[in-house]
Protein backbone atom coordinates (compact mmCIF):
# COMPACT_ATOMS: atom_id res chain seq x y z
CA UNK A 1 0.00 0.00 0.00
CA UNK A 2 1.34 3.40 -0.98
CA UNK A 3 1.32 5.91 1.87
CA UNK A 4 0.39 9.54 1.29
CA UNK A 5 3.24 12.08 1.38
CA UNK A 6 1.75 13.87 4.39
CA UNK A 7 2.17 10.69 6.45
CA UNK A 8 5.93 10.79 6.00
CA UNK A 9 6.06 14.50 6.82
CA UNK A 10 4.17 14.01 10.08
CA UNK A 11 6.30 11.00 10.97
CA UNK A 12 9.47 13.02 10.48
CA UNK A 13 8.15 15.84 12.65
CA UNK A 14 7.25 13.38 15.39
CA UNK A 15 10.82 12.06 15.42
CA UNK A 16 12.35 15.52 15.53
CA UNK A 17 9.87 17.04 18.00
CA UNK A 18 8.24 14.23 19.98
CA UNK A 19 6.90 16.78 22.47
CA UNK A 20 4.45 17.95 19.76
CA UNK A 21 2.66 14.62 19.90
CA UNK A 22 0.98 13.09 22.91
CA UNK A 23 1.92 15.93 25.24
CA UNK A 24 -1.53 15.93 26.77
CA UNK A 25 -1.19 12.21 27.53
CA UNK A 26 1.90 12.71 29.74
CA UNK A 27 0.89 12.14 33.35
CA UNK A 28 2.06 14.37 36.20
CA UNK A 29 4.71 12.88 38.50
CA UNK A 30 4.39 12.60 42.26
CA UNK A 31 7.44 14.39 43.61
CA UNK A 32 6.74 13.63 47.27
CA UNK A 33 3.98 11.98 49.31
CA UNK A 34 3.76 15.26 51.22
CA UNK A 35 2.57 17.30 48.23
CA UNK A 36 1.74 14.75 45.50
CA UNK A 37 2.13 15.94 41.91
CA UNK A 38 0.67 19.43 42.43
CA UNK A 39 2.01 22.25 44.59
CA UNK A 40 -0.56 24.70 45.97
CA UNK A 41 0.04 28.19 47.39
CA UNK A 42 0.26 27.09 51.04
CA UNK A 43 2.74 24.34 50.18
CA UNK A 44 4.74 26.75 47.99
CA UNK A 45 5.11 29.13 50.93
CA UNK A 46 5.88 26.43 53.47
CA UNK A 47 8.50 24.65 51.36
CA UNK A 48 9.91 27.91 49.94
CA UNK A 49 9.51 27.02 46.26
CA UNK A 50 9.00 29.36 43.26
CA UNK A 51 8.87 32.39 45.53
CA UNK A 52 10.04 34.64 42.69
CA UNK A 53 6.90 33.96 40.63
CA UNK A 54 4.24 36.62 41.21
CA UNK A 55 0.61 35.57 41.13
CA UNK A 56 1.46 31.90 41.78
CA UNK A 57 -1.64 29.65 41.94
CA UNK A 58 -0.37 26.11 41.51
CA UNK A 59 2.37 24.05 39.88
CA UNK A 60 2.22 20.57 38.33
CA UNK A 61 5.36 18.45 37.98
CA UNK A 62 6.36 16.27 35.02
CA UNK A 63 9.40 14.00 34.91
CA UNK A 64 11.86 14.34 32.01
CA UNK A 65 13.84 11.31 30.73
CA UNK A 66 17.01 12.66 32.38
CA UNK A 67 15.24 12.78 35.80
CA UNK A 68 15.01 16.56 35.73
CA UNK A 69 11.61 18.11 36.24
CA UNK A 70 9.42 20.12 33.91
CA UNK A 71 6.98 22.29 35.82
CA UNK A 72 3.74 23.77 34.54
CA UNK A 73 2.88 26.82 36.63
CA UNK A 74 -0.41 28.70 36.67
CA UNK A 75 -0.10 32.43 37.36
CA UNK A 76 -2.82 34.98 38.00
CA UNK A 77 -1.74 38.54 37.18
CA UNK A 78 -4.07 41.54 36.99
CA UNK A 79 -7.07 39.22 36.80
CA UNK A 80 -5.66 37.32 33.83
CA UNK A 81 -4.56 33.70 34.21
CA UNK A 82 -1.69 32.30 32.19
CA UNK A 83 0.43 29.16 32.25
CA UNK A 84 4.18 29.03 32.02
CA UNK A 85 6.55 26.09 31.62
CA UNK A 86 9.79 25.81 33.59
CA UNK A 87 11.93 23.28 31.73
CA UNK A 88 14.95 21.55 33.22
CA UNK A 89 14.07 22.45 36.79
CA UNK A 90 15.96 20.81 39.64
CA UNK A 91 16.13 17.01 39.63
CA UNK A 92 13.44 14.87 41.20
CA UNK A 93 15.90 13.62 43.85
CA UNK A 94 16.95 17.16 44.76
CA UNK A 95 13.37 18.34 45.17
CA UNK A 96 12.44 15.31 47.26
CA UNK A 97 15.44 15.89 49.51
CA UNK A 98 14.49 19.55 49.95
CA UNK A 99 10.91 18.69 50.92
CA UNK A 100 12.06 15.94 53.27
CA UNK A 101 14.49 18.28 55.04
CA UNK A 102 11.70 20.78 55.66
CA UNK A 103 9.44 17.99 56.95
CA UNK A 104 12.17 16.75 59.28
CA UNK A 105 12.65 20.25 60.64
CA UNK A 106 8.90 20.46 61.27
CA UNK A 107 9.06 17.23 63.27
CA UNK A 108 12.23 18.14 65.18
CA UNK A 109 11.56 21.71 66.26
CA UNK A 110 7.79 21.89 65.85
CA UNK A 111 5.69 23.92 63.46
CA UNK A 112 5.98 27.65 64.05
CA UNK A 113 2.36 27.95 65.20
CA UNK A 114 2.38 24.87 67.39
CA UNK A 115 1.08 24.96 70.94
CA UNK A 116 2.23 22.49 73.56
CA UNK A 117 -1.10 20.75 73.16
CA UNK A 118 -4.61 21.42 71.90
CA UNK A 119 -7.81 21.41 73.89
CA UNK A 120 -9.47 18.14 74.83
CA UNK A 121 -12.67 17.80 72.82
CA UNK A 122 -15.60 15.43 72.45
CA UNK A 123 -17.21 15.26 69.01
CA UNK A 124 -20.81 14.05 68.84
CA UNK A 125 -21.53 12.85 65.31
CA UNK A 126 -24.84 12.76 63.50
CA UNK A 127 -24.90 8.96 63.79
CA UNK A 128 -24.68 9.13 67.59
CA UNK A 129 -20.99 8.18 67.79
CA UNK A 130 -18.68 10.09 70.14
CA UNK A 131 -15.01 10.71 69.38
CA UNK A 132 -12.73 12.02 72.13
CA UNK A 133 -9.23 13.39 71.75
CA UNK A 134 -6.94 16.38 71.40
CA UNK A 135 -7.93 19.07 68.91
CA UNK A 136 -4.99 19.14 66.49
CA UNK A 137 -6.25 21.58 63.84
CA UNK A 138 -9.38 23.01 62.25
CA UNK A 139 -9.66 23.01 58.46
CA UNK A 140 -12.23 24.75 56.28
CA UNK A 141 -14.30 21.58 55.92
CA UNK A 142 -13.04 19.25 58.66
CA UNK A 143 -11.82 18.95 62.25
CA UNK A 144 -8.60 17.04 62.95
CA UNK A 145 -8.13 15.29 66.30
CA UNK A 146 -5.70 12.83 67.88
CA UNK A 147 -7.07 10.07 70.08
CA UNK A 148 -3.80 9.83 72.05
CA UNK A 149 -3.59 12.28 74.94
CA UNK A 150 -0.43 14.02 76.22
CA UNK A 151 1.57 13.36 73.06
CA UNK A 152 4.42 15.57 71.87
CA UNK A 153 5.17 16.67 68.30
CA UNK A 154 7.61 13.88 67.44
CA UNK A 155 5.26 11.17 68.73
CA UNK A 156 2.30 12.71 66.92
CA UNK A 157 4.22 12.77 63.62
CA UNK A 158 5.20 9.10 64.02
CA UNK A 159 1.78 7.84 65.17
CA UNK A 160 -0.45 9.31 62.49
CA UNK A 161 -2.81 6.32 62.79
CA UNK A 162 -4.18 8.02 65.90
CA UNK A 163 -5.22 11.10 63.88
CA UNK A 164 -8.77 11.33 62.57
CA UNK A 165 -10.16 13.84 60.09
CA UNK A 166 -13.86 14.40 60.71
CA UNK A 167 -15.88 16.21 58.05
CA UNK A 168 -17.92 19.17 59.29
CA UNK A 169 -21.17 17.73 57.92
CA UNK A 170 -20.71 14.65 60.12
CA UNK A 171 -20.53 16.69 63.35
CA UNK A 172 -23.61 17.51 65.41
CA UNK A 173 -21.73 19.51 68.04
CA UNK A 174 -18.39 19.73 69.84
CA UNK A 175 -17.71 19.87 73.56
CA UNK A 176 -14.49 21.60 74.55
CA UNK A 177 -13.58 20.08 77.89
CA UNK A 178 -12.92 22.44 80.75
CA UNK A 179 -9.57 22.68 82.48
CA UNK A 180 -9.22 22.98 86.24
CA UNK A 181 -6.15 24.79 87.57
CA UNK A 182 -7.23 24.51 91.21
CA UNK A 183 -4.77 21.83 92.35
CA UNK A 184 -1.99 23.39 90.29
CA UNK A 185 -2.64 26.81 91.84
CA UNK A 186 -2.78 25.43 95.37
CA UNK A 187 0.45 23.49 94.98
CA UNK A 188 2.37 26.22 93.18
CA UNK A 189 1.23 28.92 95.62
CA UNK A 190 2.21 26.83 98.63
CA UNK A 191 5.59 25.96 97.13
CA UNK A 192 6.41 29.59 96.33
CA UNK A 193 5.31 30.71 99.81
CA UNK A 194 7.33 28.08 101.65
CA UNK A 195 10.40 28.68 99.49
CA UNK A 196 10.22 32.45 99.86
CA UNK A 197 9.80 32.21 103.64
CA UNK A 198 12.72 29.81 103.98
CA UNK A 199 15.00 32.02 101.91
CA UNK A 200 14.07 35.13 103.88
CA UNK A 201 14.66 33.36 107.17
CA UNK A 202 18.05 32.00 106.15
CA UNK A 203 19.10 35.33 104.64
CA UNK A 204 18.36 37.16 107.90
CA UNK A 205 20.89 35.04 109.75
CA UNK A 206 21.00 34.19 113.46
CA UNK A 207 19.77 36.76 115.98
CA UNK A 208 22.21 38.03 118.62
CA UNK A 209 22.13 35.99 121.85
CA UNK A 210 19.32 37.04 124.13
CA UNK A 211 16.01 36.10 125.68
CA UNK A 212 14.04 36.60 122.45
CA UNK A 213 16.37 35.41 119.66
CA UNK A 214 16.05 32.86 116.91
CA UNK A 215 18.44 31.02 114.67
CA UNK A 216 18.29 31.39 110.90
CA UNK A 217 16.88 27.87 110.66
CA UNK A 218 14.09 28.60 113.12
CA UNK A 219 13.15 31.79 111.30
CA UNK A 220 13.24 29.95 107.95
CA UNK A 221 10.82 27.32 109.28
CA UNK A 222 8.43 29.87 110.81
CA UNK A 223 8.39 32.14 107.77
CA UNK A 224 8.06 29.12 105.50
CA UNK A 225 4.91 28.00 107.33
CA UNK A 226 3.48 31.53 107.43
CA UNK A 227 4.13 32.42 103.80
CA UNK A 228 3.28 28.89 102.69
CA UNK A 229 -0.21 29.34 104.15
CA UNK A 230 -0.57 32.69 102.44
CA UNK A 231 0.66 31.18 99.18
CA UNK A 232 -1.87 28.37 99.51
CA UNK A 233 -4.72 30.89 99.76
CA UNK A 234 -3.47 33.05 96.90
CA UNK A 235 -2.78 30.01 94.72
CA UNK A 236 -6.25 28.61 95.38
CA UNK A 237 -7.88 31.87 94.32
CA UNK A 238 -5.70 32.09 91.19
CA UNK A 239 -6.46 28.47 90.31
CA UNK A 240 -10.20 29.05 90.56
CA UNK A 241 -10.05 32.23 88.47
CA UNK A 242 -7.91 30.66 85.72
CA UNK A 243 -9.94 27.45 85.48
CA UNK A 244 -12.26 27.04 82.52
CA UNK A 245 -15.52 25.16 82.32
CA UNK A 246 -16.61 22.92 79.47
CA UNK A 247 -18.08 24.68 76.44
CA UNK A 248 -20.54 23.43 73.86
CA UNK A 249 -19.84 24.52 70.26
CA UNK A 250 -22.61 24.27 67.71
CA UNK A 251 -21.71 24.61 64.02
CA UNK A 252 -22.78 27.78 62.24
CA UNK A 253 -25.40 27.39 59.48
CA UNK A 254 -22.65 26.90 56.89
CA UNK A 255 -21.01 24.15 59.04
CA UNK A 256 -18.20 26.43 60.14
CA UNK A 257 -16.11 25.40 63.17
CA UNK A 258 -13.44 28.09 62.68
CA UNK A 259 -14.08 29.41 66.20
CA UNK A 260 -12.23 26.33 67.49
CA UNK A 261 -8.93 27.28 65.84
CA UNK A 262 -7.77 29.29 68.82
CA UNK A 263 -7.74 26.18 71.06
CA UNK A 264 -6.17 23.79 68.52
CA UNK A 265 -2.55 22.65 68.66
CA UNK A 266 -2.03 24.25 65.24
CA UNK A 267 -4.25 27.37 65.20
CA UNK A 268 -2.94 28.74 61.89
CA UNK A 269 -1.61 26.15 59.46
CA UNK A 270 -0.39 22.55 59.55
CA UNK A 271 3.05 20.91 59.24
CA UNK A 272 3.76 18.78 56.16
CA UNK A 273 3.03 15.38 57.70
CA UNK A 274 -0.40 16.56 58.83
CA UNK A 275 -1.39 18.07 55.50
CA UNK A 276 -0.79 14.65 53.96
CA UNK A 277 -3.62 13.14 56.02
CA UNK A 278 -6.94 13.54 54.23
Amino acid sequence: MKLAPWFWVLSALALVHPQLFGQDQVKPSVVSPLIGDTLDVAERDHYQLFLNLKGFEWAVFYLNPDSSLKVKVSLLEDGARRDTIIAGSRSLAALRNHIQLVAQKDAEVGFKDEKEEGAEVVLLLNNGQEIKGELVSVRDSAVVISTIEDIDEKELASQTASISVIKNQEILHVTVKGKSNLLKGMGLGTLIGVGSGALLGLASGDDPPGWFSFSAGEKAAALGILLGGAGFIVGTIAGVISSKGSKEIEPLPDLDFSSLKSVARYPAGEPGYLREIK
